[in-house]
């Protein structure tokens, strides 16, 4: 299921990479998160952006994946 608001795609990019992580972070500037989440996700973000994601398989779309039943709390 493709990620559609900014903040579950930010909750994704902070679980998937440790900073620092400058080659994510140009990248997500350039596109934006929820675009760069889909790609990073489909394989096709540049290798040096592929290469500084630890954890790629969280979903945070699902109610399962968060702690709390409901929407984040922010």
């Amino acid at each position: 299921m493709p990620l559609t608001d900014p903040q579950h795609a930010r909750l994704f990019l902070l679980y998937a990479a440790e900073p620092p992580a400058p080659a994510l972070h140009d990248f997500v500037a350039a596109h934006g998160p929820v675009a760069a989440v889909e790609r990073i996700r489909a394989g096709t973000a540049p290798p040096a952006v592929l290469a500084e994601i630890t954890r790629p398989s969280r979903d945070w779309t699902t109610p399962s994946a968060r702690s709390t039943p409901g929407p984040p709390r922010w």
